[in-house]
């Protein structure tokens, strides 16, 4: 095979393999199936979920955006509502501290993050569909062998191709969120449920970013709406309680199980 060749494999391999290109080759808000029996991924608006952690660039974490699950782009998975655009993050030491290691998976952050929100670990008969990235020490990083492979072993997903990192065109998306709505806070003036949507990002990214301006606790700025939901940020799974973090308290909380939705099981 000759070099031109199998740069070209490689190309194809990697990623997102049938974005749909419109007249802005930049931004693609829709991508399609190698089966050409399911839908297209279509992301029309985009939303923070209320249970990701605010961003301390101190710290590392690992996040998760939702396409489609069983084919369905608004759903109830496990009793929680999601829908394409969704975008999960959380503390990579809260993951590993709070939530079990899968026997035979290793460290498996993303896998974890997907057991945080859901409340079981992601199988190939889910047909969830998603994508993966992180932070670490510093760095945006779009890579994730749990979500962003197509691995006929363990998913179904026929959206990807067999490399870990992300399309173009997903990064775009993923770096626009959490550089314009995410690390400066936005996200936390907003109401909890409100979404993005898919043009006001394209906007948003031509714009001069806003600088880190909500700190932790100062509930000023924070929209009303969120100063009472919280992250948990210790649970134990024996007794059933644990402790969460919200913007409207200085000190943390503590809460029952029964009080917390989707809460950790042991």
């Amino acid at each position: 095979m000759d070099n031109d060749s199998s740069n070209q494999l490689r190309s194809q391999l990697k990623c997102m393999s049938r974005p749909v290109i419109g007249e802005d080759s930049d931004w693609v808000d829709e991508f399609r199936s190698s089966d050409p029996g399911k839908p297209s991924v279509k992301i029309k608006s985009l939303h923070i979920h209320h249970t990701s952690h605010p961003f301390d660039p101190t710290k590392d974490y690992v996040g998760l955006i939702v396409y489609l699950c069983n084919n369905k782009s608004d759903f109830y998975f496990k009793n929680q509502h999601s829908q394409t655009g969704d975008i999960y993050i959380k503390q990579s030491n809260w993951i590993i501290e709070n939530i079990r290691e899968r026997p035979k998976h290793g460290k498996y952050v993303h896998g974890r993050l997907f057991y945080s929100i859901f409340g079981c670990w992601k199988r190939k008969k889910h047909n969830f569909v998603g994508a993966g990235f992180s932070y670490t020490k510093g760095e945006w990083k779009i890579n994730s062998r749990t979500l962003n492979t197509m691995n006929r072993n363990n998913n179904d997903d026929t959206y990807h191709n067999t490399d870990n990192k992300l399309s173009h065109y997903e990064e775009k998306i993923i770096k626009t969120m959490w550089s314009r709505y995410y690390v400066n806070h936005c996200w936390l003036r907003m109401e909890p449920e409100e979404r993005v949507p898919f043009k006001t990002l394209k906007q948003k990214d031509s714009e001069t970013e806003l600088p880190i301006d909500v700190k932790k606790h100062d509930i000023s700025q924070v929209h009303p709406d969120r100063r009472l939901r919280g992250k948990v940020i210790q649970f134990n799974y024996q007794k059933g309680y644990g402790f969460i973090d919200t913007p409207g308290f200085p000190n943390d909380i503590f809460v029952h199980r029964t009080a917390i939705d989707n809460a950790p099981s042991g």
